[in-house]
């Protein structure tokens, strides 16, 4: 992944981390209330940790039909 990080352009760049941990302070600074945010990883990637601090900081709301 820091091979598509660094060919990206630095304007479409987000964060990169080589562990998901060091992504969480980032995430949780990139969310707002009321977005909507897929998390993809497996369980060996250890995004469960950033998905509890984001749901944590911003509950989840059902979408109105």
């Amino acid at each position: 992944m820091r091979s598509l990080y660094d060919a990206l352009p630095s304007h479409r760049r987000g964060a990169y981390a080589a562990q998901a941990s060091s992504l969480e302070p980032y995430v949780l600074d990139a969310v707002r209330a009321g977005d909507v945010v897929t998390v993809k990883g497996s369980l060996g990637t250890r995004m469960g940790p950033i998905v509890k601090a984001m749901t944590a900081r911003f509950p989840v709301v059902q979408a109105d039909d």
